[in-house]
């Protein structure tokens, strides 16, 4: 429902609605969808009546919650770094109300990239990962940019960067760390039971 909200504002010189003109039959995912219901206020801020590639790398910085930007920290392309760069580059103008902002041409190319990248990687969803590298290699606004000058192509590949995001989501539910305080309270437990058996009476046991 967000994202249909946010890629359904018509354009003000055309009937027709966004989604019309973004085909796949790959869902995005519930992170990627608040991303792009997030972009417009965005690029609001910034004073822009149309979302472009900036906004949408703005947006996953607000959103907080995608995966992959828990790879990119463990890159050294860290929020706040990304953040600072966007912040240097972007220009500033007069603020607009977001609800006169809309996804225009550029931001539709840069959907329509993830998607496609999403269908080389052979994924379910298009998600985070996928806009990421549609972003990097953006040839409007301003995320390619700043991407670029942080470093992204020197720390990461196409193929890695897609792993990035499901091996967070791995890591986290199956984290070393967890795993070794499992063990241990189950040592603790088989040593609890080792003991009360060997206190019990011979014909108890």
């Amino acid at each position: 429902m967000a994202l249909r909200g946010a890629l359904d504002r018509e354009a003000p010189d055309s009937s027709v609605r966004i989604t019309e003109h973004i085909e796949t039959d790959l869902p995005f995912s519930p992170h990627l969808a608040s991303v792009i219901s997030l972009a417009p206020a965005a690029a609001a801020r910034k004073g822009s009546l149309a979302v472009d590639s900036e906004h949408l790398l703005q947006a996953l910085l607000d959103e907080e919650e995608n995966l992959i930007l828990r790879g990119l920290d463990h890159l050294g392309l860290t929020r706040a770094s990304i953040q600072k760069t966007l912040d240097l580059v972007v220009p500033d103008k007069a603020p607009v109300d977001d609800s006169d902002v809309t996804y225009g041409p550029a931001a539709r190319v840069i959907l329509e990239a993830a998607v496609a990248d999403a269908h080389l990687a052979g994924n379910s969803v298009v998600n985070g990962a996928n806009l990421v590298w549609a972003l990097a290699n953006a040839s409007t606004g301003y995320a390619a940019d700043v991407l670029d000058h942080l470093g992204f192509f020197q720390v990461t590949t196409h193929q890695a960067l897609g792993l990035i995001e499901v091996g967070v989501g791995h890591t986290n539910r199956y984290a070393p760390a967890g795993q070794a305080a499992i063990l241990t309270e189950l040592a603790k437990i088989t040593d609890r039971l080792a003991r009360l058996e060997a206190s019990l009476p011979s014909s108890c046991s």
